[in-house]
C-alpha cells in the first residue's frame, strides 16, 4: 500500500483543448511562475485522484488542477513520476468508482538544465 499523498487543489480560468493540452502542460511544468496555491482536496476529488492514481508506482507528487478542457469543467490530475507525468483530465462524474477520464497522455520529466531561458 503506498503512503498516503497530500492532495491540494489548484483553481485556475484555463481551458485545455485536445489538440493543444500536451504543449499547455509542458510549459505550465516548465514554468519557474510559482503554482497557484492550492486548497484541500474535497472527498469527492480525493477519491477521484487515488482511484486514477493507484496503478501507477513511484509517485513522488500529484499536481491537481481545478480548470475546463474543451470549455467543460474538468480536474487535470497530474502524477510525477521518476520516468514521467502522467495525465489524466477527469469530468465532474470522477470517483473512486469511476474514472469520468476524458484525455489522458504521459509527458517527458523535464530536465531542469535543458529548459535554459
Amino acid at each position: 500500500m503506498r503512503p498516503a499523498l497530500s492532495v491540494s487543489v489548484m483553481t485556475t480560468g484555463t481551458d485545455y483543448q485536445r489538440a493543444t493540452i500536451r504543449q499547455q502542460l509542458e510549459a505550465e511544468l516548465r514554468s519557474t511562475t510559482p503554482a497557484p496555491s492550492g486548497q484541500p482536496a474535497s472527498p469527492q476529488v480525493r477519491a477521484c485522484v487515488l482511484g486514477l492514481t493507484s496503478k501507477t508506482s513511484a509517485i513522488t507528487a500529484i499536481r491537481v488542477e481545478k480548470a475546463h478542457f474543451e470549455g467543460r469543467p474538468a480536474l487535470v490530475i497530474i502524477a510525477s513520476t521518476a520516468g514521467a507525468e502522467k495525465v489524466w483530465v477527469a469530468g465532474p462524474g470522477c470517483s473512486a468508482a469511476s474514472g469520468d477520464v476524458l484525455y489522458s497522455t504521459a509527458l517527458p520529466v523535464q530536465d531542469p538544465e535543458s529548459t535554459g531561458s
